[in-house]
């Protein structure tokens, strides 16, 4: 009989996994300060440094956004960019602000608020004046002219969080009530060796992804919102044409100057309204052109973008590292627990539409094929192995993983020279390079992971 290996381990994705490592403050009051054209700045009696320096641009300061929310006391794991919408996202308590660089609207809970700046650039960083960040957040901001000082006060309503280490290689990590999201999974190996396994998830970085529309999704919102504004546009314009038809009517009791001067200014109106549409047919294509181009990407990458996407990574790649650090084995027998792990103690929840997960989402969902693949594959892309995605045909097509393996022996798909050998990952029990009856044989699509 095969003996039972029992381990628990509690992960805590802290900033630390997500972003390099930030310190936690204690409860209470703090003040924190920026000085203009230092790349230092402090919090209470701790000083850290920044990659790039405040400035000062049409009377206001500008701070890098990340340190700006450091200062209000958020954490790495509050603040996330979506590469994709080009946004920023700071979540704090039941606030959530967003910003986007190009853009003077400020998102508080969706709420608009116009700000008198518009974010920008500068040296890969997104820049904006702290006051705005921090009054969203509710701290308060002072500015000392004459020592080009911007003070922040804040009041932290975050606990520490600690690292707790026992006797029976235990890892846990402790943290305030309500942040984290507790998982407690169990399974078997292929010895039948019972494994256990804790983690707690941070419930910010769930809501985020939870709430976040999916790629596919995002470009058709997009595009209805770039052709309504063009309709918009139009709208507008044939409502000005229509005013100005009025306006510049001939009547039978008009002077010849008059009418003729009428007739001038209308055709003239006329000339630029009708620009003004030459314009919109121009952007139109150009949107139409983009879009198609968007969506061939997307067909591509098919969902590839699911796994590696940044924060999501980085906390897989933590959770990937402790998952295998009780297990000893070959390349192959690691390959076959992590897809233990996915087959049996992840439900397998059935969807209807296309709505492929993130792995933050699966963890704590489960999910379908597409999903648990999705899982899969970023764990193994995180211990160091070329992977793939592989979609079969049909509608939606059935989803799996490949993966190189030196020795390995069965089923497997090529592209680019680089044999992937299959793993299933929606029922327990399959080995690497075992495929299902029903898609021996059958064409399927390769979508490494790069």
């Amino acid at each position: 009989m095969a003996k039972k290996a029992h381990f628990i381990i509690a992960v805590f994705i802290l900033a630390a996994v997500l972003l390099p490592f930030w310190p936690a403050a204690a409860v209470g009051l703090h003040q924190a300060y920026f000085t203009v054209g230092k790349n230092e700045f402090w919090i209470d009696n701790n000083r850290y440094l920044m990659d790039v320096y405040p400035y000062i641009k049409n009377s206001r300061v500008y701070l890098p956004l990340r340190f700006a929310a450091y200062a209000v006391g958020l954490r790495n794991e509050n603040i996330v960019w979506d590469s994709n919408l080009r946004t920023a996202i700071l979540i704090y308590g039941d606030k959530k602000v967003k910003v986007k660089p190009g853009s003077s609207i400020l998102y508080v809970n969706e709420q608009q608020i116009i700000m008198d700046v518009v974010p920008e650039i500068y040296q890969n960083r997104l820049m904006l004046p702290l006051r705005w960040i921090a009054e969203a957040l509710g701290a308060r901001v002072e500015w000392d002219g004459k020592q080009q000082k911007v003070t922040v006060i804040y009041e932290d309503k975050m606990e520490d969080t600690a690292l707790i280490e026992n006797k029976e290689n235990k890892i846990e990590y402790s943290a305030d009530k309500g942040e984290v999201i507790v998982k407690q999974y169990t399974w078997e190996d292929k010895y039948k060796g019972e494994w256990n396994w804790k983690v707690n998830i941070p419930q910010t970085v769930y809501d985020y992804y939870r709430s976040k529309p999916r790629r596919h999704e995002e470009l058709e919102n997009n595009y209805k919102n770039d052709i309504a504004r063009l309709r918009e546009k139009e709208n507008r314009l044939n409502q000005e044409l229509e005013y100005w038809y009025w306006y510049y009517r001939i009547y039978p009791g008009d002077s010849p100057q008059e009418a003729a001067y009428k007739y001038r200014a209308l055709n003239e109106v006329i000339a630029r309204i009708n620009r003004e549409k030459d314009k919109l047919i121009l952007e139109y294509e150009q949107i139409r052109s983009f879009y198609q181009k968007e969506a061939a990407r997307m067909i591509k990458e098919g969902y590839v973008p699911y796994v590696t996407e940044e924060v999501n990574f980085k906390l897989v790649a933590k959770l990937a590292e402790s998952l295998v650090s009780k297990f000893t084995g070959s390349m192959k027998d690691k390959i076959e627990f992590v897809a233990s792990f996915v087959q049996e103690a992840l439900p397998y929840v059935p969807e209807e539409g296309e709505y492929p997960k993130y792995p933050v989402e699966t963890l704590i969902e489960g999910g379908d094929c597409e999903d648990k693949a999705i899982l899969l594959a970023a764990f193994l892309k995180a211990m160091g192995y070329k992977t793939a995605l592989i979609i079969f045909d049909g509608d939606p097509g059935h989803a799996a993983v490949g993966v190189e393996c030196p020795g390995a022996f069965g089923s497997y798909f090529e592209k680019d020279g680089v044999k992937y050998f299959y793993i299933e990952t929606t029922n327990k029990g399959w080995r690497l390079g075992q495929i299902p009856p029903e898609y021996k044989g059958k064409s399927a699509l390769v979508f490494p992971v790069p």
